[in-house]
């Protein structure tokens, strides 16, 4: 049974009752997974300590503990979250618009940010309390807005500008 309340002073009962309701989760999405979830637990609940019962109950908690496993630096939730959540975006990437070289530099880019972040992965910043795989979308849709407004905005290569009139022509 969860606790009433998550405090950052829970109980090892109530560490044990996240990790096992963790655990039932992960078990229903992912099978053929198991999960080391001795330090998620302590994570989970210093996370979410404010938020009331109900709402913890509502939290997508197989989806959270693999975006902080991958980030994390667990190999084999990270290699799930890239073939489960990334490479799929190939296709919402395509629809933005973006060329298929375009299409592979916003991949890397979007495992990098999620990964590793700037100094701090963004896959952090996943508060389980929506799917998982929509906003990964949503991260997608931003990189390809942001890539698209860097290549309209880049200065054009030299033989464009050759192209151009001469002031005063």
């Amino acid at each position: 049974m969860l606790p009433v309340a998550l405090t950052p002073a829970a109980s090892p009962a109530e560490l044990e009752a996240i990790q096992a309701a963790t655990a039932a989760s992960i078990a229903v999405a992912w099978p053929d997974r198991t999960a080391d979830l001795t330090r998620f637990a302590p994570a989970l609940r210093d996370r979410f300590a404010a938020l009331p019962l109900a709402e913890f109950q509502e939290l997508r908690l197989a989806e959270l503990w693999l975006a902080w496993a991958a980030a994390d630096g667990d190999p084999d939730a990270t290699a799930l979250v890239d073939a489960e959540f990334i490479r799929p975006l190939v296709g919402v990437l395509r629809r933005t618009g973006l060329l298929p070289d375009q299409i592979e530099d916003a991949l890397q880019e979007i495992r990098v940010r999620l990964l590793v972040g700037d100094g701090r992965p963004r896959l952090l910043d996943y508060a389980g309390r929506a799917d998982l795989r929509a906003w990964m979308r949503t991260v997608a849709v931003r990189m390809a807005i942001d890539l698209q407004r860097k290549r309209r905005d880049a200065p054009a290569d030299d033989d464009e500008l050759l192209e151009l009139p001469a002031l005063g022509d």
